[in-house]
């Protein structure tokens, strides 16, 4: 303070903002400007903060409340223009409203449902800075800093994001720039999109002046999404063009399993990958019982049409007061089982086999599958409770085999059906139960102590029912290893040996 009382006051400020200001001289207050404003400095790049999705959700509440409060407002403008109504706006308008919001990360002008905001953000929206699973939009956030630590909210910096791909693979990923918004209070919201797996490098950048000086750089790993049925592909198979293979024949599939973005699926002991089979016993099995349904149908359809033509005539006459007399109902007809001299042992089914295992390469699994009983196939693979593939296949018949072949009759006077299951064909004949068996139930009936002594007859064939002179015919049931029957061509006639052995009593 100079001989006239005239004084000036300094100070050096570091935090920017509203500051007060208050003059005293003897404790009286002098009249003075009552607030100035400090600004911040330039940005200084080592003081540039990186933050990424905040687990407590603190970025969602910032930006609900900022977007609750223009909300307001904007249902107070357009009461205003409709007259005091207020507008009604769908689920789908907010959800969009919400979706926009965190990709510009400005507020919008369209109202937003914060708990959809929410769930928004945990299945659509990715951490930036940490990686994670592709497809959905990565973002982080850069808050621009001076030296004193203060946020730069002139929002009028330029920053660069590159992201780039670190794999050594033959096909090259060119680099994304990411796509950056200023939001509020010197933070810049980053937003990217990654589709294909892998290791990146992230490199930020700042436009200092006349030149363009590195912020950060770090990197991050994304991984590939859940498999996807239609991008998954079967690269190789050992079937030929026709699809059939031998019974008891093991062959491969190769298959590619990738995601929607055709990545490929890393083998996880956590995930499940079977499959199943629709054999062709099934297949038989359900296109009986449509058959049985349409057919029953049918009948019912005809019952009633038969039963409105009898009604007709007396509703035409008048008489429809009086009820028509019912029918007595048709006796049950019971169908006739015909013996079927290839129905001699119920089919022995023989379930498919099939193995998966992965391979070397990262996402390709080798299916081994081995059919035994003849006919179509259909293969089911199923990876984590999604099919991925569908394959049809035939098994055919190999060669007969003598010690799973069997000997019938084909005279018609000896054919009848068994006696216990009254569904096949009876082939044995036992002199001391004086019944005929099927070959299972042969099994089930005589597996005991007290019958074991009983040995079969074939039926026509050696049941001492034919007399010298007689002509005995007989037929063989040529079946293969799976027990499989082998249709023999016409054209070859050395293939079944019969070989005649004179037994000249044969014992009981």
């Amino acid at each position: 303070i100079n001989a006239e009382y005239m004084g000036t006051a300094r100070f050096c400020g570091s935090v920017a903002g509203s500051h007060s200001l208050s003059v005293r001289f003897k404790g009286d207050l002098i009249p003075a400007p009552k607030a100035f404003i400090m600004l911040p400095s330039a940005v200084e790049v080592e003081n540039c903060v990186l933050f990424g999705i905040d687990p407590t959700k603190e970025e969602l509440k910032r930006l609900n409340k900022h977007i609750s409060a223009l909300r307001t407002s904007v249902e107070l403008a357009d009461a205003h223009k409709m007259g005091m109504r207020k507008r009604s706006v769908s689920s789908a308008e907010r959800t969009r409203s919400a979706c926009n919001s965190a990709r510009g990360g400005a507020a919008s002008t369209e109202l937003m449902d914060p708990e959809q905001y929410v769930v928004d953000l945990d299945h659509i929206y990715l951490d930036g800075l940490v990686g994670g699973i592709v497809g959905k939009e990565s973002r982080f956030r850069i808050l621009a800093r001076d030296v004193f630590l203060n946020h730069c909210d002139h929002g009028n910096d330029e920053f660069f994001v590159t992201v780039s791909k670190d794999d050594d693979t033959e096909e090259e990923t060119p680099s994304i720039i990411a796509k950056i918004t200023y939001e509020t209070d010197g933070y810049y919201g980053v937003h990217y999109r990654l589709e294909k797996a892998g290791q990146y490098t992230v490199d930020v950048r700042m436009r200092k002046g006349e030149d363009i000086v590195p912020v950060r750089t770090f990197q991050l790993s994304m991984r590939s999404d859940v498999v996807d049925p239609a991008s998954s592909v079967l690269i190789n198979s050992s079937l030929p063009p026709s699809n059939a293979c031998s019974s008891g024949e093991t062959f491969t599939l190769v298959i590619a399993l990738r995601d929607r973005f055709g990545n490929p699926i890393p083998h996880s002991t956590n995930a499940a990958f079977t499959g199943w089979f629709y054999p062709p016993w099934k297949r038989l099995e359900d296109e009986r019982e449509a058959r049985e349904n349409e057919e029953r149908l049918l009948l019912l359809q005809q019952q009633e049409e038969e039963e409105r033509n009898a009604l007709l005539p007396h509703l035409q006459a008048g008489r429809e007061k009086h009820p028509v007399p019912e029918s007595p109902a048709a006796p049950v007809e019971v169908p006739e089982v015909h013996a079927d001299p290839t129905n001699v042992w119920k089919p022995i089914i023989h379930e498919p086999m099939l193995e998966i295992t992965p391979t070397d390469r990262e996402g390709v699994h080798c299916v081994r599958c081995t059919g035994y009983t003849m006919g179509p196939y259909d293969l089911h693979l199923e990876y984590d409770g999604k099919e991925v593939l569908c394959h049809s296949f035939t098994v055919m018949s190999t060669p007969p085999v003598a010690s799973h072949s069997k000997v019938i009759s084909l005279a018609t006077e000896f054919l009848s059906t068994c006696l216990e299951c009254e569904q096949l064909t009876a082939i044995f004949h036992c002199r001391f139960c004086l019944q005929s068996f099927c070959g299972n139930c042969w099994d089930e009936r005589h597996n005991h102590a007290h019958r074991l002594h009983h040995r079969p007859t074939i039926l026509g064939v050696d049941d001492r029912k034919h007399k010298v002179g007689d002509i005995v015919s007989f037929g063989v049931l040529t079946r293969d290893a799976f027990d499989n029957n082998v249709v023999i061509p016409e054209t070859v006639h050395n293939a079944v040996e019969v070989i005649m052995e004179f037994i000249e009593d044969i014992p009981d």
